[in-house]
């Protein structure tokens, strides 16, 4: 079939105008073309109904016994859309197009921002900044200055240079191929296409030629620079200059060089580096396991998502709150995907695309809910983005989002549903900035209806409270995660047009790892605990 006729078959079919002679010849093409699917999901992917139908259908065949209590969207069907083409194409089609959905998505430019790193942290166990604190694993790093206080961090430059760099230590990170050391040791790994990579320190600098290197810079006594392999040119700061080669090292001593031994064995390699990161991860990792399970059977827990124990297709997000197996709703995640969390082997879910969320039901309305999320935020592209929200167009919904601005806020509908502006809203100060994109915090809120209090935590330490004017209970019922799961066509919602994306697009961009609601007020003890594993060992 020519480009130019399936564009015009999956045209009509997404506007509602395909007759059963055409869905038949797009059924059949769709079922025997690869690139037709792949075209299909291009053009059906904004559209947002694919991935639901897919994943619904899905759902219930594999997992049966939960087939009465899948969450659907309330989306409203134009005649012939979904039933003629789903019929034709069948299930495995339809699975079809979530592999090539996989594939479309994972090469789609989603960051809305002009990327301003220079460089990625690899890998960094145990590394405490200051200021910063923990850096998440596949950071972007801005331009600017750096104090590793503790551990050690291995930083790939987008040049393809990397290094590791061992505290203490102070340095800036002036550009895609330069870096200034005041402060510490670090050894370089320079391939052919970043040659030139150059390192700046007090009293000398060195450029790179394609080789392995250390530099230390203590901080009393001169700087020195060893080369592990190929060739370095060292300059020291009042002028002299020279060539060093492997197994060869220099000190400066008064401004001029001073040969000495060359120590390979003095720095730090990627070896040791990945060993160290592999024996922290696992302490960590099993401290957080007992704390989760210990949430996990609080029987005030009413969900609990670990991100723990499953596969990486799978599309059925596991409850793991222990009071909650009976009647649980199955939480599926659409357009999602999986994705490494706060340690390698801990799971998480990655959300980018615009349709991307975890959609589950929890019936009732509450008096008090705790909110506790660790979260990895990659970017707010949006006014708001949503942690979690509810859809209830009533008396008790509830939003939980990050602003633009990095402010952390919990909205709770406390007026008539008629007036959207009924909403009070308790926000913390900007917590989150540019420079904390990519980095691991957990936050945390504490909803007390009857007190009228709101408290937000972040990273175990409360940061605001706030009061509310009228009393109102949470009302819960489907929610997302992640996302906002509004149909800009069902009439309860048609209002949010008016504002345009900016208001009714909220998708979360960034990583997830761990997620709990409970029906009572964790105590600042608890949230610490939970928020702060591996700080008493620091």
């Amino acid at each position: 079939m020519k480009t130019e006729r399936l564009t015009e078959l999956i045209h009509a079919h997404l506007d509602g105008a395909l007759s059963a002679e055409d869905a038949g010849e797009l059924s059949a093409e769709l079922v025997a073309n690869t690139a037709a699917r792949r075209a299909f999901w291009e053009h059906s992917a904004l559209h947002g109904l694919l991935p639901e139908a897919v994943h619904l259908a899905w759902l219930s065949g594999v997992t049966p016994q939960y087939a009465e209590k899948i969450v659907a969207l309330p989306i409203q069907l134009p005649p012939r859309r979904w039933p003629g083409i789903l019929r034709g194409i069948g299930l495995a089609a339809a699975a079809c197009f979530v592999i090539a959905g996989g594939l479309w998505s994972s090469t789609q430019s989603w960051w809305p921002w002009r990327d301003r790193s220079v460089a990625t942290l690899v890998r960094a166990p145990d590394a405490i900044w200051e200021t910063r604190g923990a850096i998440a694993r596949d950071s972007r790093l801005l331009p600017g200055r750096y104090r590793l206080n503790a551990g050690a961090a291995e930083i790939r430059f987008r040049s393809g240079a990397r290094f590791i760099v061992e505290a203490p230590a102070e340095m800036d990170l002036s550009n895609n191929n330069t870096a200034r050391l005041y402060l510490g040791q670090v050894s370089g790994f320079v391939p052919p296409e970043a040659r030139g990579f150059t390192v700046i320190t007090p009293s000398l600098t060195l450029v790179d030629l394609g080789t392995a290197f250390g530099i230390k810079m203590p901080p009393v006594g001169p700087a020195e620079a060893h080369v592990f392999e190929g060739e370095v040119s060292v300059k020291a700061d009042v002028g002299g200059k020279r060539s060093l080669v492997r197994g060869e090292a220099v000190k400066i001593v008064n401004g001029d060089f001073t040969d000495i031994p060359s120590r390979p064995e003095d720095f730090l390699s990627a070896e040791g580096l990945a060993a160290r990161e592999s024996s922290v991860a696992k302490r960590h990792l099993a401290k957080w396991h007992g704390l989760a399970e210990r949430l996990s059977r609080d029987p005030a827990t009413l969900v609990h998502f670990t991100c723990e124990g499953q596969e990486r297709y799978d599309t059925a997000l596991r409850n793991d709150a222990v009071s909650r197996h009976a009647d649980a709703h199955t939480a599926m995640i659409i357009g999602a995907t999986w994705a490494e969390g706060r340690w390698p082997g801990k799971g998480a879910i990655l959300f980018r695309q615009s349709g991307d969320r975890v959609r589950f039901e929890v019936p009732g309305k509450y008096k008090t809910l705790t909110l506790l999320a660790s979260v990895c935020l990659e970017a707010p592209p949006h006014e708001f983005n949503a942690l979690l929200m509810t859809e209830n167009h009533s008396l008790g919904d509830l939003r939980w989002q990050i602003f633009r601005e990095g402010n952390l806020a919990l909205a709770l509908r406390t007026g008539p549903a008629s007036d959207d502006r009924q909403f009070e809203t308790v926000k913390t100060k900007a917590i989150m900035s540019e420079a904390m994109l990519g980095r691991w915090v957990t936050l945390a809120s504490v909803l007390d209806t009857e007190a009228g209090t709101v408290t937000h935590y972040v990273d175990g330490e409360q940061v605001e409270q706030g009061m509310l004017e009228r009393k109102a209970e949470a009302q819960l019922n489907a929610m997302e995660l992640g996302n906002w799961g509004i149909q800009l066509d069902d009439p309860r919602w048609t209002w949010t047009k008016a504002g345009g994306p900016a208001f009714y697009d909220r998708h979360f961009v960034g990583r997830i790892d761990q997620f709990a609601l409970l029906s009572r007020a964790l105590s600042p003890e608890e949230i610490r605990a939970h928020s702060q594993i591996g700080e008493a060992e620091r």
